[in-house]
């Protein structure tokens, strides 16, 4: 479990953030910076030397990011966890909220002045037609090596950290390509604490394919939105 970062927007450096384990929690995690270990204490910051780096190690609360984010605390909310924050000075943020080998990511990033896609889509503010069709066209959707990996400049993690475990909702159908894995994620959290303010795609959605938000039997899709006015 991790996310890593590269590329000449960070001006060509590398970061990586991986739980290598065994330990739970904060003590499984470790941060890269150019395959060299930074924030190994906690609490702690980091300066890059060239100003391409802020970051912080210390107890955030993950509703301070996002209201999403705070779900790996059992929904205590504005409880305060162990959370990596990162600032990059291209206008690229990310908050890493600490399971106990998992993680929650959240990206702060302006939109591109051209066209973009992406396994975040594209930044068009319609859910429907984010997909992996264009990274495939432009063959960059398929499965990355360890060769080319960005967390090849981290740490190598032992295989029983790499064993798939989940519930057999999530896992794959079969014959589905790995580059296509992203591409079916679940649409919708389904935390029934906030139903109240679901969506209408996301009320249907829970509801038929979860069972959740539901009263009485799955309904369709009516061709009105049921927050809207009939006139």
């Amino acid at each position: 479990t991790g996310v890593a970062v590269g590329g000449a927007r960070i001006g060509g450096h590398t970061l990586v953030v991986e739980w290598v384990g065994p330990m739970k929690g904060r003590e499984g995690f470790k941060v890269f910076w150019d395959s060299e270990e930074i924030l190994g204490s906690y609490p702690s910051k980091f300066e890059s030397a060239d100003g391409q780096l802020s970051a912080a190690f210390a107890a955030t609360a993950p509703s301070a990011f996002h209201r999403e984010a705070e779900r790996l605390t059992g929904g205590v909310a504005g409880a305060k966890l162990p959370s990596y924050y990162f600032q990059f000075a291209a206008d690229l943020n990310i908050y890493v909220l600490l399971g106990p080998d998992n993680i929650n990511v959240v990206l702060e990033s302006r939109k591109l002045p051209v066209k973009q896609d992406g396994y975040c889509g594209n930044f068009n503010c319609d859910i429907l037609d984010d997909g992996v069709e264009q990274l495939l066209v432009r063959k960059v959707g398929g499965a990355i090596s360890k060769n080319h990996s960005l967390f090849r400049f981290g740490q190598l993690v032992p295989d029983w950290a790499l064993e798939r475990i989940g519930p057999e909702d999530l896992l794959l159908p079969v014959g589905l390509a790995s580059a296509e894995v992203l591409a079916h994620a679940l649409p919708y959290t389904c935390h029934v604490s906030d139903v109240a303010v679901w969506m209408d795609e996301e009320y249907y959605w829970c509801c038929q394919h979860k069972g959740l938000g539901c009263t009485g039997v799955a309904p369709q899709l009516p061709a009105q939105p049921r927050n809207e006015s009939n006139e």
